[in-house]
Formats: C-alpha cells, sequence, structure tokens
C-alpha cells in the first residue's frame, strides 16, 4: 500500500513539475521553502546545524497554517512549561503560518516547513528531528508521516482532531486502507463526541480515541491586553487608552463596555477568500450612505491579495488614494473608507477596536474561518451559510443569538444596520457570544494532560 501512496506522489509530480517547477523558480516566496519540502534540513535551508538544536528528548508540533498555529499557541507555552527537557520543534504547510510561528512563538526551538509525505522526503525530517513525541493539528493524516514517525518510536497524537461531515464518506468507503494510515495513532484527542464517533468508523482503534473539547475556545479567551494592543493603535493614531477594561492575567476581561467613543464606527471582515470582497464591499458602500463615519477593515486570508483586492476596491470605492489604505504602509492619518490589512498578525487586536465583524471563507463554499476570536472580545459576528469546518462553535454561538447569519450583499447590509442603530442589541449580542466561549474552555488542560501522560511513558509503547 505505501509503496503504491509512494508511487501515486510521484505520478503527480511528473504530471504537474512543469507547473511546480515554474512557481517555484519564479516566485521567491515558494523557491526558498522548496529544499525543506524535499526533506534537506541543513544549514543552508535554514536548519539549526549541529548542536544547534536542543535536546533530544524533542516534541515536533505540525500546524499547517494561520488557524492551526494560533490553536497550537497555548498547547506550545503550556508543553514548554510542563516539560521544560523537552525541545520543541514546529512545522507548517503555508508561508503565512510560519510567518506567523517565528513570530509570535518564543518557546520553539527550530522551525521547518513540512517535507512532502514521500518516504524519502519526510524520512529525512524524522532522522534530522528524531522527535520523543509528534503532535498534529486537526485533520492532518499523513501515511508516510505516520508510519516513519511510528518506526522510529516516536509516540503519535493528533491534538484538536476533526473529521469534517465532508471528508467522513469519503475516509469511510476507504476504511480498509485507513485503518492501516490511522494504526501509528497513539492518541486522538478529539473536539467533539462526533469527531470521535467518525474517527472510529474509519478504523482507529476506540481505546486510543478521548473527546478533549476544542482548545480554540481557550485559546480565544486570551485576548490581547494594553500593552499589545499600544502598537496597533499608535499604528493607527490613535490615543493610547486602550478600549476594554483588560487585566494582564492570562484570561482577560473582554470589553464589557460600549466600545471607544473616541473612535468612529469600525467592522472588520476578517479572513476574505476571492468572491467575497466584492460582496462585502458593496456592502460597505451601501452601509456609508447612512453611516458615513463608518470605516471598514478588510483582513483577507492571504495577506498576498491585497494589491487585487485594492483594484477592486478602486471603482466600489472611488480612487484608490481616497478609496482605501494599506495597513502596512502609512496609516496614522487614518480617513480612508477602507483598510486593507496586508500583513499577518494583527486580526485579533483590530477586532478591539470593531463593532461588529464578518467572517470570511463562509460566503463562498470554503468552510468558513474562525469565529472565537471575535467572540472574545465581545463583538457579535456575520457569518455566510458555509461554517461546516466550524460547525459546532458556529452553531453554538447562533444558538445563543452571538451572531447572525447571511447569504448576499443585501442581508450583510441589512444585519450590519441592526447592529449599528442599535448599540444595545449590538452589546447583548456580543456578551452571548463571549459567554458561549467561557462555558465551552477546559480543553487545552484535558490536552495537556493526555500529552503529558504519554510524553513521560518513553518508548514503551502498547501494541498497535
Amino acid at each position: 500500500m505505501f509503496a503504491l501512496y509512494d508511487a501515486l506522489w510521484v505520478l503527480t509530480f511528473l504530471c504537474l513539475w512543469p507547473y511546480w517547477g515554474w512557481r517555484h523558480l519564479a516566485s521567491q516566496k515558494y523557491r526558498r521553502t522548496l529544499p525543506q519540502r524535499l526533506g534537506i534540513l541543513t544549514a543552508n535551508t535554514g536548519w539549526p546545524p549541529g548542536n544547534d538544536l536542543p535536546g533530544p528528548p524533542r516534541i515536533w508540533i505540525h500546524a499547517v497554517s494561520v488557524g492551526e498555529v494560533m490553536a497550537a499557541k497555548g498547547l506550545i507555552a503550556n508543553l514548554d512549561r510542563l516539560l521544560p527537557n523537552h525541545a520543541l520543534v514546529l512545522s507548517t504547510t503555508t508561508k503565512t503560518g510560519q510567518e506567523l510561528a517565528r513570530s509570535t512563538l518564543p518557546q520553539v526551538k527550530a522551525f521547518l516547513y513540512m517535507p512532502f509525505d514521500l518516504r524519502w522526503c519526510v524520512g529525512r525530517a524524522v532522522d534530522a528531528i528524531r522527535p520523543e513525541v509528534a503532535i498534529v493539528m486537526e485533520t492532518e493524516l499523513w501515511p508516510n508521516l505516520f508510519r516513519l514517525l511510528h518506526n522510529s518510536g516516536a509516540r503519535i497524537i493528533v491534538a484538536n482532531g476533526r473529521i469534517s461531515p465532508r471528508s467522513f464518506p469519503r475516509y469511510r468507503r476507504l476504511r480498509p486502507l485507513m485503518a492501516r494510515l490511522l494504526a501509528p495513532i497513539d492518541l486522538f484527542a478529539a473536539q467533539s463526541e462526533a469527531d470521535a464517533q467518525r474517527i472510529a468508523a474509519i478504523g482507529l482503534d476506540p481505546g486510543k480515541i478521548t473527546v478533549t473539547g476544542n482548545i480554540k475556545f481557550d485559546q480565544a479567551t486570551r485576548i490581547p491586553g494594553p500593552k499589545e494592543m499600544a502598537p496597533l493603535r499608535e499604528k493607527l493614531g490613535l490615543s493610547p487608552t486602550p478600549p476594554h477594561p483588560s487585566s494582564e492575567a492570562s484570561e482577560r476581561s473582554p470589553r464589557s463596555s460600549p466600545p471607544d467613543p473616541t473612535l468612529p464606527p469600525i467592522w472588520v471582515a476578517a479572513s476574505t477568500h476571492p468572491g467575497e470582497e466584492t460582496t462585502i464591499l458593496e456592502a460597505h458602500s451601501q452601509l456609508r450612505k447612512r453611516w458615513p463615519d463608518l470605516r471598514l477593515v478588510l483582513v483577507p486570508r492571504h495577506p498576498e491579495r491585497a494589491e487585487s483586492i485594492a483594484a477592486i476596491a478602486g471603482p466600489a470605492h472611488g480612487s484608490m488614494q481616497t478609496g482605501c489604505l494599506f495597513f502596512s504602509r502609512e496609516c496614522r492619518h487614518w480617513t480612508n473608507q477602507t483598510l486593507i490589512v496586508d500583513q499577518i498578525g494583527w486580526l485579533n487586536r483590530l477586532y478591539g477596536l470593531a463593532r461588529f465583524a464578518f467572517i470570511g471563507g463562509s460566503l463562498v463554499p470554503h468552510g468558513g474561518q474562525n469565529l472565537l476570536e471575535a467572540a472574545a472580545w465581545s463583538i457579535p459576528s456575520l457569518i455566510g451559510p458555509h461554517m461546516f469546518n466550524f460547525r459546532e462553535p458556529t452553531n453554538a454561538i447562533l444558538a445563543a443569538n452571538g451572531a447572525i447569519q447571511i447569504d448576499s450583499a443585501d442581508s450583510l447590509v441589512r444585519a450590519a444596520d441592526s447592529l449599528l442603530d442599535d448599540p444595545a442589541l449590538c452589546q447583548t449580542m456580543g456578551h452571548n457570544a463571549r459567554e458561549t466561549i467561557s462555558r465551552h474552555t477546559g480543553a487545552l488542560d484535558r490536552t495537556l494532560a493526555a500529552i503529558h501522560r504519554l510524553a513521560n511513558t518513553g518508548n514503551d509503547r502498547p501494541p498497535s
């Protein structure tokens, strides 16, 4: 089975090599990552040479992109505290995830891009890292990675694990193959009972499954405090007064009063995808007719799309000079209607300035993005119909009247208008969203306890 899997990978490479080769040679963004994706971990490819990588023992965490990196932040900080003798290594698949990890995770001793799941690529990484424990976030199921980690003696944990309703039927049809793929896993820490049932139905031993909950609820409660908000407010030319009575505790107080009265009304369109920006800009244009001071912060899921979004914003708002502003440029005197955020790492702080948020990836069939950070700031969210990747948090917040579901520019305008017209409603919905998060915390502690048990049992692995 694994030989056939490798053969399919090679066939895919041969078919797509002209495109991939051109992309990696033409783009510095991809060219610099290619050696590590081939499993070449040397000082020349950005890997710590010789004794510069502490350990062993080591823990390898894989977080595919920005959302998984954000979910792993609390996990990584606590692992560093609970297992101080273990060096932490983190891999990502995307460049944006890598950039965020490098800028926000000082506990991690080495970073890499996940190699292609060919045994001679991922095998080099396993040999270089030699982890005692490997933690894979959410839904990354890679046959060769799991097999080679298992053969090396590493314990494999899928943390915050989920199997989406859309992928479950495909996996179930391949149950005999999936059972072999999943056999090396030592622990699947599921987000929900439904996820636990799905992973068991496709072949994982039920004795290796535990329901810990969704650690994104725990991570969301840790909103930025005044010191973290200060650079954003300075960048935008705002007063240094924080918009909420935060403390410096690990779980800070959310905004419990109306937004900063010195600010104009602001809404954030978060983690948007192609096909959504036109709808958002159209809605904003309509809203400005009644609320002329209203400002929009548009945060694309991939910052490199900022230029193409600006081209859309130009005709939507008049001239480019008065229609939008790039966040990376001088924006201390932000008088423009639309601020396009072309840098990563600012979204959670931007929620602290907003009256409400639109959550991207939901008006197009992408599956939605994380709405928990906005909820943690006690602001309501507007979401499209396609939130299947965040089904349970979405259903919980909708049921608590902490979000509004929309399906078009017109319904987006109506929902936003109702929130702007009724500050008390906006504040109540935001409170409901925050309370929903508070009721679902605890997954991080349960996940850490499970990892701690496995990390302290050495290589005395039970039979697969």
